[in-house]
């Protein structure tokens, strides 16, 4: 049985007749007395499920099996006084059980007498054989075998008084020790299960709630409020310290840690990022300063130089491309041309795609021409000069729907900055969705205030449709091409160039790279027969062995500094955190700690009460880092947020942890154009809108999770030496 992902597990979904397999019954004919439950999750092993979950009611469907006959009844119920002679054990059990004791006229008082009736329906009348009732309890075979259980009065009252006699449990105990020995209580089980109850976020009662579900083996409220070995006074300050709160004393924790041994320009830029990226219980002010780029004065001479020295680099592709660029801008838009200031560069990597912009950002620049650089991903934007995130130049919402619009207002100096602007380049547009086109389109008409497409404004896209395309959650591949830019209205009049010489790739990957580009461009040849019939045969060199474990094959002789430059890649986020662990455990060192403190972005209180915190630490959204993070030094981790672009401390950024400290982690970059440099990392508010769940999850933890695996869709735009994919 599968579980779709996507569906609601909690509502009841009719089965079809094709997902009703097959029905077991016992060795007897009669349905098992136990049962065990087992799915299977896509990309996991068998998962047995506790026949009590609530995610069981859509798996599970009653099926009513025929009434059973009175012989059936009789074989498993007897109403009759046994034989004392041929089995005195059951008859003792009978005699003292299960006889109903006289009521009615006999015993008024009797606990079954209601309203001068048994309520239990005795005495029962005689009945040779057994009647089963429709919609009922069946009438028993009670037959008349002359047995009786003889009942002598004030048998019960004797009993009553010799009870009365006993000792209370006080008393007990103190005869206990005067004349026996004490002897030790041995446990049948260590194991317990226990309930704890749902309060009120608000007093100390909550606060120790949290202390149990973190702090294991505390024998006392002390050890509950003793975190790093010490004491703090109440429940409260032990969660402050263990991180569970969000509380603004981390802040000033983190630049206290940090000011003990950092450098000044270190500390100003983690006071930034805990600027930017915080909040404060402090009154908000009206209006901020919006954040501009600033197109700086350069040296005209030096951006000439540079233009003059790559030109002669280009090939004709290349040329002919920047040439088309450069005859657009010198054209001021009309009617004739204004359907023709669009372009896209098509080209695999290695063709010299960067090469080509950073060319044009020269030429442009030395002519006093303002370029906007842009890329989809934050990865790709640090290989840009000056270059930022689609998100940030245009403002663009999260999510972006078809009639989404940018936040931007024309009168801004943000909106001013856009208007001054003549060519914008678009990296990574391939992974563009057109709704975002659409909406950039209206923005700087609103912006350049005319009716031109895109303001009139020169338009590179630059990319690359055989890598990753928009992501479009559980959407099916024919939902995918369509939220391409391809089809966009706009496409139609994108005029196309396409770069086909690599320039990086080797000569003896020059096969390896040709197959790559059939793969992207469909053109492999599908097998015909087989139980593989319609699939693409992958290159014996690139399958793992039978034997083999992945993890072994990427870093199983791989020295530590080797580690950042090898990945595994996945399909989804379970595989690669399983991933992470693993390889974490492979490091040496010990691990350190860090729980983030989770709530929901809510005014209502008793809509939080919904939601036990627990319940929100166990979920782990895409793009959020984990509630109980676990790292060592020189784990090789990734940023999960655009802290500093300028920095290279964007989304998808790798790094090597340098030293753990409680508020803050000091890192060392891998990757784009700041590999070397030490940085700091405080904890941020993370804030996650999942169309899964019924609220908006709030997450104060560090930006960042383990690298050593990844999903396809996170790697794009990183480098390695050694990748393996699970596919």
């Amino acid at each position: 049985m599968s579980l779709l992902e996507g569906h609601d597990r909690r509502r009841y979904n009719l089965p079809s007749h094709e997902e009703v397999a097959i029905v077991f019954v016992g060795d007897d004919g009669a349905p098992p007395a136990s049962r065990e439950i087992v799915i299977y999750l896509r990309g996991q092993p068998l998962r047995t499920i506790l026949s009590m979950s609530a995610n069981l009611d859509p798996l599970v469907y009653p099926i009513f099996f025929t009434r059973e006959t009175a012989e059936d009844i009789d074989s498993l119920i007897s109403a009759e006084i046994p034989d004392p002679a041929v089995d005195p054990e059951l008859f003792e059990i009978i005699k003292s059980c299960m006889i109903h004791r006289p009521c009615g006229i006999l015993n008024p008082n009797s606990p079954c007498i209601k309203g001068g009736k048994c309520t239990k329906k005795f005495p029962k009348e005689f009945n040779p054989h057994t009647v089963a009732i429709f919609n009922g309890y069946p009438r028993y075979r009670r037959v008349d075998n002359g047995r009786i259980v003889n009942i002598k009065e004030g048998e019960e009252q004797a009993a009553l008084d010799r009870a009365a006699q006993r000792d209370t449990h006080l008393t007990a105990c103190i005869v206990n020790g005067k004349h026996c020995k004490w002897k030790v209580r041995q446990r049948g089980s260590n194991k317990v299960i226990v309930r704890m109850y749902k309060v009120s976020p608000i007093g100390e009662i909550f606060y120790l709630r949290m202390l149990l579900l973190h702090v294991r083996g505390a024998v006392s409220f002390e050890d509950l409020r003793t975190v790093n070995g010490t004491v703090f006074n109440t429940f409260r300050e032990g969660c402050s310290h263990l991180g569970l709160l969000q509380d603004d004393a981390e802040w000033r924790n983190t630049l206290t840690e940090a000011a003990a041994t950092r450098l000044p320009n270190q500390i100003r830029q983690l006071f930034s990022i805990i600027l930017t990226f915080s909040d404060f219980n402090l009154p908000t002010l009206d209006e901020f300063l919006d954040y501009v780029p600033q197109n700086e004065e350069e040296d005209v001479q030096v951006l000439i130089d540079e233009a003059n020295r790559v030109r002669p680099l280009l090939n004709d592709n290349q040329r002919q491309i920047a040439d088309a660029i450069l005859s657009a801008l010198s054209e001021q838009p009309n009617n004739e041309n204004k359907q023709s200031r669009l372009f896209f560069m098509d080209g695999p990597a290695g063709c010299g795609k960067t090469f080509t912009y950073n060319y044009l950002i020269a030429e442009t620049s030395s002519r006093h021409i303002i370029t906007a650089t842009a890329a989809w991903t934050g990865i790709a934007a640090t290989l840009l000069k000056k270059g930022c995130t689609l998100h940030g130049l245009f403002k663009l919402p999260v999510p972006i729907l078809e009639n989404s619009t940018c936040n931007v207002t024309p009168n801004s100096i943000h909106g001013k900055f856009l208007r001054q602007v003549s060519l914008y380049l678009l990296d990574e547009a391939s992974m563009l969705p057109k709704h975002a086109l659409n909406a950039i389109d209206k923005l700087l008409q609103d912006v350049c205030i005319n009716k031109f497409p895109f303001g009139g404004k020169v338009i590179l896209m630059v990319g690359d449709f055989r890598q990753i395309l928009p992501v479009v959650k559980r959407g099916q591949p024919a939902d995918i091409v369509e939220a391409c830019i391809k089809c966009s209205q706009h496409w139609q009049y994108v005029q196309r160039y396409s770069l086909t010489e690599n320039m990086r790739v080797q000569a003896e990957e020059e096969e390896f790279s040709q197959w790559l580009l059939k793969l992207g461009s469909g053109t492999l040849p599908l097998k015909a027969d087989g139980s593989f019939c319609g699939c693409i045969e992958i290159p014996e060199q690139c399958l793992l062995g039978e034997n083999e474990s992945l993890v072994d094959k990427i870093f199983g002789v791989a020295e530590e500094d080797d580690y950042a430059k090898r990945a595994i890649l996945t399909p989804n986020n379970v595989d690669s955190l399983a991933i992470n662990e693993e390889v974490l455990d492979r490091l040496p060192g010990d691990v350190k700690v860090y729980l983030s403190a989770d709530t929901i972005k809510t005014d209502d209180l008793n809509e939080i009460n919904n939601f036990p915190v627990e319940f929100l630490n166990s979920l782990s959204p895409s793009g959020m880092p984990v509630h109980c993070l676990k790292l060592k030094i020189g784990a090789v981790i990734m940023l999960l947020r655009n802290l500093d672009l300028k920095a290279g401390l964007c989304n998808g950024t790798r790094l090597i942890v340098r030293a753990l400290q409680n508020n803050y982690i000091d890192e060392q970059v891998l990757t784009g154009v700041s590999v070397g440099k030490r940085v700091f990392v405080p904890r941020v508010q993370l804030t996650q809108s999942d169309s899964n769940l019924p609220f908006t999850l709030k997450r104060r933890q560090f930006p960042v999770r383990l690298a050593y695996s990844m999903t396809i869709n996170k790697s794009q735009g990183q480098t390695f030496d050694k990748v393996g994919y699970i596919l």
